[in-house]
């Protein structure tokens, strides 16, 4: 795996593509726009300064759980995202088959396959790019022998739409025929061969924890719940679980963090019981019978007690909800 001061020499290949990328049902997609000589200049010089600024950070080692400080660099290996074995499960009420979603390896390694050649991406004309929702944009650098990607989790054409009025002080107001693309002043995620380097403390979380891929795959979070051997969940439960993130999008994004944590396999009734009377909580707010039990208010107050997202301030004893999990020391 490259070190900081390795990312920080790597040289930018003459040929340039813009790549924009969308979702097609759960599969990460995208098409190529040419750059003008200024945006290539200029989208260039940002690519340089986000190589310079990971020389400047710390860099940790990559834990799904962890958040970013904004002086810190996660630098890794694109096997060391989540992956989880691939499972179908009959659905409940039609007979449909409910398959699992793409875990972050899997997603990440589509989003390697689709970057690293951007001369064969269909190319964009200014229909497609009208009333697209854009996932992403990346500037991908060709040489000879290899490429380098610079992605930003943004919606370019998010801000100035067709049919909208420009007003300038001082000017006239102009109307909007063609698409107009705006671009951020930095990067979140660079890539090149299977190696990340992630700039922004939601760099990965957003880019692969997609609400509208997370909230079409609450079933299949659920049926993984279903299948915990030392967690008992009564079908009332994950039918609440299910009917309380469907309709909160944020909701089945936490429920699919949770999914993904290693520990989950190995918690018990009595383990969660212990955790929740240690955070002063009466344990029969989420137990009952030696079962979990739980409100559709509560479903998010059960996901961060089985994600463990709570601490005690050391001075003042206050208990808060933990955003930053990453492990310091192990024991």
């Amino acid at each position: 795996m490259r070190t900081a001061e390795q990312w920080t020499s790597r040289t930018l290949g003459r040929n340039a593509a813009l790549v924009l990328g969308w979702r097609r049902g759960s599969r990460i997609v995208g098409g190529r726009l040419n750059l003008a000589r200024d945006m290539n200049s200029a989208l260039r010089q940002r690519a340089r300064a986000a190589l310079a600024q990971i020389g400047e950070r710390t860099p940790r080692s990559y834990d799904a759980a962890a958040q970013l400080e904004d002086d810190e660099v996660f630098l890794l290996d694109v096997d060391q995202l989540p992956s989880h074995p691939k499972r179908r499960e009959p659905g409940k009420r039609s007979g449909a088959e409910i398959e699992s979603p793409p875990d972050e390896q899997e997603e990440a390694s589509a989003l390697i396959d689709l970057l690293a050649k951007p001369g064969s991406l269909d190319p964009l004309l200014a229909d497609g790019v009208r009333g697209r929702i854009f996932l992403f944009y990346a500037v991908v650098f060709t040489g000879r022998d290899s490429s380098i990607a610079f992605l930003k989790r943004h919606n370019p054409g998010a801000v100035l739409k067709t049919d909208r009025l420009l007003g300038l002080l001082g000017q006239d107001v102009t109307r909007i025929e063609d698409p107009v693309l705006i671009f951020e002043p930095d990067f979140d995620l660079i890539i090149e061969g299977n190696e990340l380097a992630a700039l922004t403390p939601t760099a990965l979380r957003r880019l692969f924890i997609d609400l509208d891929v997370a909230a079409a795959a609450v079933p299949a979070h659920v049926a993984e719940l279903r299948r915990l051997r030392r967690l008992r969940f009564p079908e009332s439960t994950l039918e609440t679980i299910a009917k309380a993130c469907a309709k909160r999008r944020l909701l089945a994004g936490r429920l699919q963090s949770l999914i993904q944590t290693e520990h989950l396999a190995k918690l018990t009734v009595e383990m969660v019981k212990a955790y929740v009377a240690g955070i002063d909580e009466d344990p029969r707010r989420y137990i009952r019978d030696g079962k979990l039990v739980v409100t559709e208010e509560d479903v998010g107050a059960l996901i961060d007690v089985l994600d463990q997202r709570h601490y005690r301030g050391g001075y003042d004893k206050l208990l808060r909800r933990a955003d930053r999990t990453s492990v310091i020391r192990q024991s």
